[in-house]
């Protein structure tokens, strides 16, 4: 597996949740996270913070030959993003716009502890 084709599907993850959501909702719904490229830009810094636990994760698992660990972590930083940015609407409220700042976050803690764990695990297996 190609850990960096991982992480740039990864990156883009916030962006693809929302394209299933477009059918029912038209395609402002994918737009209300694109208003403008500065945005865009700003929004994307922090989704690089939640994406580190998965790069650092990718470069020991790929020098070590441990493959397990990050595709369970890529899982769970999919899945975890896609049910974070699926639903969440910004014309909900004015303040909603702050939950792109503490997703990320959020996303970032769980796949930590989730890297950690499997990375550990399965270098105990691997003994």
């Amino acid at each position: 597996m190609n850990w960096q084709i991982t992480l740039v599907v990864a990156f883009f993850m916030p962006y693809l949740a929302r394209i299933p959501g477009m059918f029912t909702r038209g395609p402002e719904w994918l737009w209300s996270y694109i208003p403008s490229l500065n945005a865009v830009l700003f929004f994307s810094m922090f989704n690089l913070i939640a994406l580190v636990p998965l790069g650092v994760l990718g470069f020991f698992s790929a020098s070590k030959g441990m493959e397990v660990s990050f595709i369970l972590t890529t899982i769970v930083y999919m899945g975890l993003t896609f049910f974070f940015h699926y639903g969440y609407d910004l014309a909900s409220d004015a303040q909603a716009a702050i939950g792109l700042m503490i997703i990320p976050l959020v996303i970032a803690g769980i796949t930590l502890v989730t890297a950690l764990v499997t990375f550990f695990a399965e270098m105990v297996i691997k003994r």
